[in-house]
């Protein structure tokens, strides 16, 4: 009997497939990064009628896209150099992250979470060592958007230091 059943379909053989060609950690991380275009779907579809939705939709959010199907093609292509691979999406993640509090809804928004996810899967990934460098990455690009448009009008500094101190909290926490 077959491990992939008729009703599973070619979708399920293709999740199997690329589960063994990934290995598990990486095949997490691809269904993470899916998970973020599936949510970023959803965000257009909930605000497509605000400017902010716009801007994502028509470069941003297809850029992410496109930039991730390149990094899982490199990954499954060149599987010796994922490492280099993942230290190369660090920066390109944090950097789109920074974007994205730029252009949809400055301090008032959601989108400085993502800085959290990133340092935690680089944490867990690579250990303490680069958790600590993509949080203080983080926290570098996020306080350089936040004095460079006013970001203490928005939000008071006690509250975005707090949100910094919890980027070196994941890091420390996933990194050990």
């Amino acid at each position: 009997m077959s491990l992939i059943k008729a009703s599973d379909g070619l979708v399920g053989y293709s999740a199997l497939r690329l589960s063994k060609a990934l290995g598990s950690v990486d095949f997490y991380f691809f269904l993470l990064r899916l998970l973020t275009i599936v949510g970023g779907s959803l965000y257009y579809l909930f605000t497509y009628h605000e400017y902010s939705g716009l801007v994502v939709l028509t470069w941003l959010f297809p850029l992410y896209v496109v930039y991730s199907a390149l990094l899982y093609t490199a990954i499954l292509c060149w599987p010796n150099v994922v490492r280099l691979l993942y230290l190369f999406s660090l920066v390109v993640d944090l950097v789109f992250i920074a974007v994205l509090i730029l252009y949809v809804g400055m301090f008032v928004g959601s989108f400085y979470i993502g800085f959290y996810l990133v340092v935690a899967v680089h944490s867990f990934y690579f250990g303490l060592r680069t958790g600590l460098v993509a949080a203080l990455a983080a926290s570098i690009l996020y306080g350089y958007i936040y004095l460079l448009f006013n970001g203490y009008s928005l939000l008071p500094w006690p509250d975005f230091l707090v949100r910094i101190g919890f980027l070196f909290l994941i890091a420390l926490s996933l990194g050990l």
